[in-house]
């Protein structure tokens, strides 16, 4: 199913004039909260993390809470939530040592694309 954002440029790629991508055309249609955990995943009262409101009724909620988790804070986040999780046997440790490996690679692949240090 395409897009809004992909129709109206279908017409571009056909017509010669080329499009670098359908990911930079979606960035400057999305709002200003995508993928920012902080807006999209805030806080709430109670100290737990919630979703506002507003965000159900968003069409890009899935990609943006995605994008939100891909981020240093959303892996630190998913960190203190694994760090929580209680160990009740073998099979358990095994998987939180693999998640926690996973958690680890993935904020290897963000620092070597931003070249920043944690």
């Amino acid at each position: 199913m395409a897009t809004l954002v992909q129709k109206r440029f279908s017409g571009l790629r056909d017509s010669g004039i080329r499009v670098n991508s359908m990911k930079k055309i979606d960035a400057m249609h999305r709002k200003d909260c995508f993928g920012i955990l902080e807006k999209v995943f805030p806080v709430g009262a109670g100290g737990l993390r919630e979703t506002p409101s507003a965000c159900f009724q968003c069409p890009e909620r899935v990609k943006c809470l995605k994008e939100a988790l891909a981020t240093r804070e959303g892996i630190e986040m998913l960190e203190k939530i694994l760090d929580r999780t209680a160990t009740s046997g073998f099979v358990s440790r095994l998987s939180r040592w693999s998640k926690k490996k996973t958690l680890d690679r993935r904020k290897k692949e963000i620092r070597g694309k931003k070249g920043k240090r944690w």
